[in-house]
């Protein structure tokens, strides 16, 4: 190895370096310690004094004493020595981790990105530099601020929702911090292009775990998405009512605020045909909870509860015989099944001496009336105590 391929050498990494922007060429030095700097100096006076060593014999010549018959030249060295040295900064700069004198730099790297909101580029760091580390089972200080400050940053998370999910998830799944996962949940409920709001109809059992121990941000999170009209609200409902069915049967029974919340939506905007298919989907979802009686008659109260509600905010319209329908037509069905029997007769009759009810008792008569199916015990537990009133 001459001079002139040393100097190809450092051209080389000089270009390297040039290359790069600001901010990688920034980060990558964070993967180099002090000591690391004065390695790299020693090894450039190393190679200096292998290349010119000859001159150095010239004018020291007791150095002569170091040379062994039979071992490489000095320039040889050199070259191994060089060798040795681009594989080790491949290594810092491709698997090395942070040294701990850094860590604090790297910190305040990372913040500066969100400063200016270069949040693909930090998406990027993060996966391919921390990733690994971070869901070893051991997590130093540096790795708890990681996920919480920077990984956890409310805007962060929201402006990566549409490619973040896998990536957040594979870390919650070694890693129980909530701060990361109360600002996950509510970015992917919350923000329209997130990938769970993308991808709606077919939910992910993973993040559904994560809701099922944070009913508190669930909830929240589905208000936000309610206030500000951000999902179609039958997809909505009926990712709410999979979850519960996913989750715990007593969920269901226990909590109803949330599906509650979606149908005062649909009231709120006073379309009718949203209804329909509201009403629509509902019946069809509780059909895939029959072996539970308790959390089918939990929400199929409900749907009594809130059909009556729209026949007085929409003054029995006609168009709701439509939901009435398929009340009826699913009602039938169930009643047929043991177990459910009782549960549809107190849904159906519990509530009608209520004044509340008129409208209701009319149109389900009414709709049985038309529909001309004929089923002697229905009829006489549910539809004569309806008609006496």
């Amino acid at each position: 190895m001459g001079v002139s391929d040393l100097l190809s050498l450092i051209g080389l990494f000089l270009a390297i370096i040039a290359f790069l922007d600001s901010s990688e060429r920034k980060f990558i030095l964070n993967k180099f310690s002090n000591r690391d700097f004065f390695l790299v100096s020693l090894y450039l006076i190393l190679v200096n004094y292998l290349i010119f060593y000859q001159w150095w014999t010239n004018q020291i010549e007791f150095l002569n004493y170091f040379e062994f018959e039979g071992f490489p030249n000095t320039n040889t060295w050199a070259y191994f020595i060089s060798i040795i040295l681009i594989f080790w900064f491949l290594y810092k700069i491709m698997y090395a981790y942070f040294p701990n004198e850094n860590k604090d730099k790297v910190l305040q790297f990372y913040k500066y990105l969100i400063a200016k909101k270069e949040y693909q580029s930090l998406f990027s760091y993060i996966e391919k530099y921390d990733f690994k580390k971070l869901r070893s089972k051991k997590v130093d200080s540096f790795q708890v601020i990681l996920l919480e400050e920077i990984i956890g940053n409310k805007l962060f998370l929201k402006e990566t929702a549409s490619y973040n999910f896998f990536f957040i998830i594979e870390l919650l799944n070694t890693n129980d911090n909530k701060v990361l996962e109360n600002n996950f949940i509510y970015s992917q409920l919350t923000d329209q292009n997130s990938y769970t709001l993308m991808n709606i109809e077919s939910p992910n059992q993973s993040f559904f775990k994560l809701l099922f121990h944070n009913d508190e941000f669930f909830l929240k999170s589905i208000d936000h998405n309610l206030r500000h009209n951000m999902s179609d609200l039958i997809l909505l409902n009926k990712y709410i009512l999979k979850f519960y069915l996913f989750t715990s049967q007593k969920k269901i029974v226990e909590n109803t605020e949330v599906i509650e919340n979606v149908f005062l939506k649909i009231i709120e905007l006073k379309k009718i045909h949203i209804l329909n298919k509201y009403f629509s989907n509902f019946s069809k979802t509780i059909v895939f909870d029959n072996n539970n009686s308790d959390s089918f008659a939990s929400l199929f109260d409900l749907i009594v509860n809130q059909l009556n509600q729209s026949l007085i905010v929409f003054e029995n319209n006609e168009e709701l015989k439509f939901s009435f329908n398929i009340i009826l037509d699913f009602s039938l069905n169930h009643y047929e099944k043991p177990y459910l029997k009782t549960k549809v007769i107190q849904s159906l009759t519990t509530k009608i001496d209520s004044e509340n009810f008129i409208e209701f008792r009319k149109s389900l008569y009414e709709c049985w009336r038309k529909s001309k199916k004929e089923n002697e015990s229905f009829n006489n537990n549910i539809i004569e105590k309806i008609s006496n009133y």
